[in-house]
């Protein structure tokens, strides 16, 4: 997560704080690497009236079997994560990377117009990444992020070591 603050212009306002949802490219590939199953899906939805709920019309499912499939979706999952990403040709893509023909599959009158890749974990956790969603969907392992007291202390205090006036002593907590 990412904060903006905008400082006050006078000295009782409110400063005003914003959040940002940040992603992590390299964790998005990681994802889709160490996933269970990876899959591209493409789903073409039926037109309707605009502020209807739009039904699904047509959905079609590819596995991904082999690394250098996977390292590609990672490549443009992390892609995802871009500000100035072009959300209008992930489809297109998708279905070549997934080797389909897109002309081929308009003549035979699939026209899909969105898609995603799903990974599902090893715990059966399963997660639909598109562009919109990117930021949202990944999470972090707890188990990844959860340090034992004594790891994090002699990280803490490796990083303060350079920082700190000379001659200052700290109690490291882990001898007696």
């Amino acid at each position: 997560m990412y904060e903006e603050a905008t400082a006050p212009s006078k000295p009782n306002d409110w400063i005003n704080l914003k959040a940002y949802q940040l992603g992590d490219a390299q964790r998005l590939s990681e994802l889709i690497s160490k996933a269970d199953k990876v899959e591209i899906e493409l789903t073409e939805h039926h037109p309707t009236k605009p502020g209807a709920r739009v039904p699904v019309l047509r959905k079609m499912t590819q596995n991904v079997t082999t690394n250098a499939v996977k390292t590609r979706l990672g490549k443009m999952a992390s892609k995802f994560l871009e500000d100035n990403y072009d959300r209008q040709g992930y489809v297109a893509k998708l279905t070549k990377i997934a080797g389909l023909d897109v002309d081929q599959l308009a003549d035979a009158g699939a026209h899909f117009d969105a898609g995603g890749i799903r990974v599902t974990e090893k715990n059966g956790d399963s997660r639909l990444l598109t562009p919109d969603n990117a930021r949202d969907v990944f999470t972090y392992d707890r188990t990844d992020l959860q340090r034992s007291d004594e790891d994090w202390l002699k990280t803490a205090l490796n990083r303060l070591k350079g920082h700190l006036s000379e001659g200052t002593d700290i109690f490291d907590g882990l001898t007696d």
